[in-house]
């Protein structure tokens, strides 16, 4: 495959990219994905807007192609399998308010064509190009520092599914409709609290993850979608300033403590197996320099 890309600026104020991915597949032949973005940013203002547009081409894994099953649900190769393509728009609006912090805000539609989900033939689970999909959503990314001690990072993504166009075969089992692995709805927030004059850092955060639904191939296999619930997750950070066990070679220990809350929560899997959180754990990290 190869790459190529121009950049033109015009005036202080414009810049215009355009690009183009072109692979040369074994299996799918010549795949051609162009990308172009726009961008206003005056040198003068605080504010900037970029409008972007991209494709992609994603071939079939060797799983999904060629798998020979061993027993009752396995996946079994599909060589017919068609690769996937999606087509993304975006618009990004951000303002920079200086030493306090900036925040930026976009809002994106994805078409995608192709999407690969599992059927059950006979005894066995095919990936087949099942479903055509549109998605909308937004996000939002800002920082906050009100105070030398004090930052803040916020970062909020919306997605939702508003058409789908489901293949027929999956009405042999009454599916009409595919519901999204994702969650729709997630909230990041990470804050710093410092100590200036040794440089002692504390770091809490905390997540929030919306419900997200089962797979198809798991869905199958428990007669029935079946959802995971919403969850928060939290972490903490602590680092202490540097110091010298040797001259001139300094020492930095931080401590790191994840799910704090034991979330004991599951994110969708494949083949009959969910994914667990792996729980409260713990790191003790010591660098020296030589």
């Amino acid at each position: 495959g190869t790459y190529g890309q121009i950049i033109g600026e015009f005036g202080p104020a414009i810049t215009l990219t355009a690009g183009i991915r072109v692979d040369i597949h074994t299996i799918y032949g010549v795949q051609n994905s162009p990308r172009a973005a726009a961008v206003f940013a005056p040198d003068d203002e605080p504010y900037h807007i970029k409008f972007m547009y991209s494709s992609s081409f994603k071939p079939p894994s060797a799983e999904q192609l060629f798998t020979e099953p061993i027993k009752q649900f396995d996946i079994a190769g599909n060589r017919k399998l068609e690769a996937q393509k999606a087509d993304n728009v975006e618009l990004a609006v951000g303002y920079n308010f200086g030493e306090i912090g900036e925040v930026e805000v976009n809002g994106f539609v994805t078409k995608i064509n192709g999407r690969v989900e599992y059927i059950q033939h006979d005894l066995y689970l095919n990936a087949e190009n099942a479903v055509d999909e549109t998605l909308m959503g937004a996000e939002l990314a800002g920082r906050l520092r009100p105070a030398p001690f004090f930052m803040a990072r916020l970062g909020m993504g919306l997605a939702q599914i508003t058409k789908q166009e489901v293949d027929e075969a999956f009405a042999l089992f009454g599916t009409e409709e595919i519901p999204s692995t994702f969650p729709p709805l997630q909230v990041h927030l990470l804050t710093e609290f410092k100590e200036p004059k040794n440089d002692i850092r504390l770091t809490p955060e905390i997540s929030y993850v919306s419900k997200r639904s089962s797979t198809q191939s798991n869905s199958l296999q428990a007669f029935g979608a079946y959802t995971f619930d919403a969850y928060f997750y939290m972490a903490i950070s602590a680092s202490a300033p540097e110091f010298y066990l040797a001259r001139n070679h300094p020492t930095r220990v931080a401590v790191r403590v994840t799910d704090l809350l034991a979330s004991q929560s599951e994110e969708p899997g494949f083949n009959g197996i969910d994914y667990p959180v792996l729980g409260r754990q713990g790191w003790l990290t010591v660098t020296q320099g030589f």
